[in-house]
């Protein structure tokens, strides 16, 4: 980071978003992802997996597009780019980063970086709503694991509550990282805390 700007460079599921000041926006639109998608949703990623060779279906017809060798059902990636993942990068799947330069506007509070984990049951708005109202931002990513580790396992006990069966395996990963753009951001964000 250098005052104004700052590059991520992102690989994967992970998603970074900037939390605007209380006094910018409304609430519903303090959160803005700065950060690629790298998961078949994204068009372009999609390509240029099939391009090299991939196949992309859902498993057993149901669920979330994956990333599949030809001839056999592995390794069922749901991301275009991973780190190590010596099968994915055989059929496209890189690790070779993509770096975003951010410009930082005045009203540029805080970058939340989080794994899908996160994202999968917070939307933008909760996670922004969060950070806002923490006393810092190592609060705020204390409070952004909670609330989604308290979500994962509620979604755990409701199926179980509506199946009858234990469940394995439910939810996913889960870190957050907040950082106070303060030091970098234009003079004049200053003024709201």
């Amino acid at each position: 980071m250098k005052p104004g700007v700052f590059w991520l460079a992102t690989v994967g599921d992970s998603s970074a978003m900037i939390v605007k000041s209380k006094e910018s926006r409304p609430p519903g639109s303090r959160g803005l992802i700065v950060s690629p998608d790298h998961r078949l949703s994204n068009d372009s990623e999609m390509q240029r997996v099939i391009s090299c060779g991939a196949r992309v279906a859902r498993r057993g017809g149901k669920g979330h597009l994956r990333i599949w060798l030809m001839e056999l059902d592995t390794p069922g990636l749901m991301v275009t780019r991973s780190l190590g993942d010596l099968i994915g990068t055989s059929i496209g799947v890189t690790n070779e980063p993509e770096v975003t330069k951010c410009c930082l506007a005045a009203e540029d509070r805080y970058l939340v970086l989080a794994t899908d984990g996160v994202w999968d049951v917070l939307d933008n708005d909760a996670v922004a709503e969060i950070v806002l109202q923490s006393e810092s931002a190592e609060a705020a990513s204390d409070t952004i694991v909670k609330r989604s580790l308290d979500t994962w396992v509620k979604k755990k006990e409701d199926i179980i509550a509506k199946s009858g069966k234990q469940v394995r395996g439910l939810g996913d990963n889960i870190t957050a990282v907040v950082v106070d753009l303060a030091p970098w951001a234009p003079k004049s964000i200053v003024e709201d805390a």
